[in-house]
């Protein structure tokens, strides 16, 4: 055994920290790239950067980052270990030695090599990449001939897939949820907003039965029937497109368009004739089973706005328009003919319900207040109790708004949207500040 005073301390541990460093980044460096998502990737590699098209290149090859990060690593412990081995042993024996060598690099490996750069790189996975890139990209080119056959293995696994493209795609629409329930919780998005995507995505999951209108409540009218008949239903029921039938409701022919009938009413003779003798647009029929997402675009494609839905049997079960799956996504759209739904009313003197989604701007005048500056007003009153709270209430929780006399009370919700709301003017006012006293 050596004299400690023999062996160069600084240059041991400047060598070791070298050596930990070079774990840190090869370790970091695999796990900012897997951490990648390939949408961001996509955003970054235009910015004008050469690191980030050196990024985007070696995200397009991420097997072999990945290979050559673990080849990278693994080589360093190795080297590390053998080195504080063989300082060890030659300052403390070999028997002590070989112990300190072990705890000691192994402590130093988790935490300065493993636990630390990967968490970083967790946490700045395009600055952790973009930083590591040109150091890759140099060693990937050193080692293709290591490379090579690990690459050419994991060719041949790629060909092994467990999955199908369908429970594939169901695993990225699963991916997607999840993230958007993520950017939801995280205040990303504003529950309205969250809600319109995930209907969006659930296009291609629905079927049209599941929202069309159902056979019972159609506005149709007979072929035969005289024009000021469809005139004066169109206005009754405040519909502009109406099914034409021949025979009864299972046997409707086409689609007519009160527009159409516009350059006909200067004749009023025309408002005997039958409807038949105006329809042009044959119905566009549909099975019950046909996909929203489907539907939407071959609306899109053949400009139509109305499906007539057929059963098994061929006989008419409900009807659907372009109007309806856009409701779905974006919620009820109401035009100057739709008559508006109350989302506030008054319960006493002191208590108004209102809807979740009322905004402030809309409530003010009825409680003949204002709200604090801090709350912008075309924000919603599911909005400011989320803001509040800072989480989702419980149905019949109470909360109350700084700066004024009001109580809220959650009394009908979901599990991801605040549906009503109580509002309760409270008797007693807002604490003035206390002074101090002499």
């Amino acid at each position: 055994m050596m004299d400690s005073t023999e062996v160069a301390i600084l240059p041991v541990a400047l060598n070791v920290i070298g050596l930990l460093f070079l774990s840190g980044v090869f370790s970091g460096a695999e796990t900012a790239f897997t951490n990648l998502s390939p949408a961001r990737i996509e955003v970054i590699k235009n910015d004008g950067k050469f690191a980030s098209n050196l990024m985007y290149r070696l995200y397009q090859k991420l097997d072999m980052v990945i290979s050559l990060s673990l080849i990278m690593s693994n080589g360093v412990n190795i080297f590390l270990a053998t080195y504080l081995t063989i300082f060890f042993t030659t300052v403390f024996g070999i028997e002590l030695g070989g112990t300190l060598s072990a705890s000691v690099g192994t402590v130093l490996v988790i935490i300065f090599g493993e636990i630390l750069p990967k968490k970083i790189a967790i946490l700045y996975p395009i600055h952790f990449s973009r930083a590591t890139a040109h150091l890759l990209e140099l060693l990937r080119i050193l080692t293709f001939p290591l490379l090579l056959p690990i690459q050419l293995i994991n060719k041949g696994m790629d060909t092994m897939k467990p999955l199908n493209e369908d429970q594939e795609r169901v695993l990225l629409e699963e991916e997607i949820h999840a993230t958007l329930g993520i950017g939801h919780l995280q205040g990303a998005l504003e529950s309205k907003e969250y809600e319109m995507m995930k209907q969006l995505l659930l296009l291609n999951d629905r079927e049209v039965k599941e929202i069309m209108t159902a056979r019972s409540e159609i506005t149709a009218i007979h072929a035969d029937s005289p024009v000021k008949d469809l005139l004066l239903l169109s206005a009754d029921k405040n519909v502009s497109r109406v099914p034409v039938f021949t025979e009864s409701i299972d046997t409707i022919d086409y689609i007519i368009h009160t527009i159409q009938l516009a350059p006909f009413l200067t004749d009023p003779k025309n408002l005997d004739r039958p409807v038949i003798d105006f329809c042009s647009t044959p119905a566009f029929k549909i099975p019950e089973t046909k996909i929203l997402d489907d539907l939407f675009f071959e609306f899109q494609r053949k400009r139509l706005h109305m499906a007539i839905v057929l059963d098994e049997y061929g006989n008419t079960n409900g009807l659907i328009t372009l109007e309806d799956i856009v409701e779905e996504i974006f919620g009820e759209i109401e035009d100057e003919t739709d008559e508006l739904e109350i989302i506030i009313e008054r319960i006493d003197d002191i208590t108004f319900r209102a809807e979740g989604d009322a905004t402030l701007e809309q409530i003010e005048p009825l409680l003949n207040l204002e709200f604090p500056e801090e709350f912008p007003k075309h924000k919603t009153i599911g909005w400011l109790i989320l803001n509040i709270i800072h989480r989702f209430p419980e149905e019949g929780e109470k909360i109350r708004v700084p700066e004024t006399n009001l109580e809220l009370e959650v009394v009908d919700k979901d599990e991801e949207y605040i549906d009503k709301v109580h509002i309760t003017i409270l008797e007693d006012t807002i604490e003035p500040e206390e002074t101090p006293t002499e």
